[in-house]
């Protein structure tokens, strides 16, 4: 299992070594959708709170204000739940690249 690494196919011999593990293939196109989906969120929830802000000043029925600012309370929660999973996703494939490169040099070191 031992691959003779050159410097211009360091890449080849990595995805050699992946193909090798059977590894079934994550789907990068449903994290990416989520990714998308997160920092809509996010961002309805940013528009969400600055509407709610204006909604609750421009206003003296208190009763209207109660419910702008409840209008910002749901902008906000949608905000932080929408950065988190944008987080989540967008750094899904990173960090199983990583993973598997980890295994694999570790795998090297147990070979040598």
């Amino acid at each position: 299992m031992s691959v003779d690494v050159q410097p211009g196919t360091r890449v080849d011999a990595f995805r050699e070594r992946i193909a090798e593990m059977k590894l079934p293939a994550p789907a990068p196109g449903r994290d990416r959708v989520l990714a998308r989906l997160g920092m809509l969120l996010a961002l309805l929830g940013i528009v969400l709170g600055v509407v709610g802000y204006f909604l609750s000043y421009n206003t003296d029925n208190p009763l209207n204000q109660s419910d702008a600012q409840i209008v910002a309370m749901l902008g906000i929660a949608c905000a932080v739940t929408g950065s988190g999973v944008f987080l989540r996703y967008s750094f899904a494939q990173f960090l199983r690249v990583w993973l598997l490169r980890l295994i694999i040099e570790q795998r090297e070191q147990q070979e040598k």
